[in-house]
């Protein structure tokens, strides 16, 4: 009897028509979020249109919270954008709360509305540069890829520049909603570029990091700019052009 009690209340929520709406981080500030929400259409019941964003609120640690507003985008298979405005910006360390909702009919045809919250916090934006891990030797091409962390709240343009390396394309894009870019660029030098001669065979400690002997990421949110910056010099110069061994390279940000 349990167990047939388990299945059939499986199968009624399983069967019953849902919002999918995750928690989401954006990086700021920024005037604007866009989000996304996907009606789930289930066994015992569906949605009848699109979703919507039925109250929008702020939570901030200033004087006055922004007055926030939300504006549909469109509604495509299913998921439906809205763009999340701010007056005059969302700030870093706000949390925006969410209600979306959604009309539905059940098998029956008894109208209902289904609703579901969800959480936007904005935390401070970083931009990551990731170059290739050791550096490029001379006449040698390795991928360039950026990450604008935590999450971009709108479509990113991210610019890059160099002195020390050929770079193509010279812009990458990042999707709203998503931490990197969707491409990669490629980085060519043209010669030998050792970030810091040694007087042992251990790893070289690169310098700052700028476009002499790198690449810098330039990106704008919020009216403000962001960079961030990758070596492109080899890391692991010995004397008399020995060798020495690297760390393991970072989790890859390229797509």
């Amino acid at each position: 009897m349990r167990t047939a009690a388990i299945i059939a209340t499986a199968l009624l929520s399983g069967g019953c028509a849902r919002i999918a709406a995750p928690n989401l981080d954006f990086a700021g500030p920024t005037p604007s979020v866009d989000v996304k929400a996907t009606a789930v259409n289930a066994l015992f019941s569906h949605f009848t249109g699109d979703l919507a964003v039925s109250s929008v609120s702020v939570q901030h640690a200033g004087p006055a919270a922004p007055v926030a507003s939300a504006v549909a985008a469109g509604t495509t298979a299913g998921v439906t954008s809205v763009r999340l405005s701010a007056a005059p910006t969302f700030s870093v360390g706000d949390i925006v709360s969410v209600m979306w909702s959604g009309n539905a009919k059940t098998l029956l045809g008894a109208s209902s509305v289904i609703t579901q919250s969800a959480t936007y916090r904005i935390l401070t934006a970083t931009l990551v540069v990731q170059t290739p891990w050791g550096g490029l030797g001379p006449g040698a091409s390795g991928p360039v890829c950026v990450a604008l962390k935590p999450n971009a709240p709108s479509d990113v343009t991210v610019t890059l520049d160099s002195t020390v390396v050929a770079l193509a394309p010279s812009t990458l894009h990042i999707a709203a909603g998503q931490p990197k870019a969707s491409a990669a660029a490629s980085a060519t030098i043209g010669g030998f570029s050792c970030p810091l001669q040694t007087t042992g065979a251990g790893p070289a400690q690169p310098p700052r990091c700028d476009g002499s002997n790198g690449v810098v990421a330039t990106a704008t949110l919020g009216g403000v700019s962001i960079h961030g910056c990758g070596n492109t010099g080899q890391s692991c110069c010995g004397v008399n052009g020995q060798t020495c061994g690297a760390p393991p390279p970072p989790p890859s940000l390229c797509p």
